[in-house]
């Protein structure tokens, strides 16, 4: 078992990307969205409610506490991801809402496509930079 304070968080990320490796198998074509439409439709539901989730846990739980830790690099930091965040936050909810069905991700697969690779890829480097950086730092903190 992870015994790191950033566990919870991690294995957050970690479901988050299960997720996004299932839709992104389904982009490998055309044909093979159009296939699983109904499929990638119930990921990115999946996708979206775990995500709220996170993002939830992470506004009201974790960033709160460390911009008031007193520490300056600690506070620097989490403002910053704080302030990107609601950048990312605010893509996704307007990604979600450019596909609101299965009809919707078969009427125009390739901008589907093209817009779901951009939302993982800054998604996955967001995900990444919080597992290096930023919860690496509280980790140790706590060596």
């Amino acid at each position: 078992m992870d015994q790191r304070k950033t566990a919870p968080f991690r294995e957050q990320h970690d479901r988050i990307l299960v997720i996004v490796n299932k839709i992104s198998s389904c982009l490998i074509s055309r044909s093979e969205l159009l296939d699983n439409a109904g499929s990638v439709k119930k990921y990115l539901i999946e996708l979206s409610r775990e995500l709220k989730m996170h993002l939830t846990l992470e506004d009201t739980a974790l960033y709160p506490i460390l911009y008031q830790s007193g520490i300056d690099e600690i506070k620097k930091t989490t403002k910053e991801y704080i302030d990107e965040m609601g950048t990312i936050k605010e893509v996704f909810l307007e990604y979600i809402s450019h596909w609101p069905s299965s009809f919707s991700i078969k009427e125009n697969p390739e901008k589907f496509i093209k817009e779901t690779e951009l939302l993982f890829t800054t998604l996955g480097n967001r995900i990444e930079l919080e597992n290096s950086g930023l919860y690496t730092m509280i980790d140790n903190m706590f060596l």
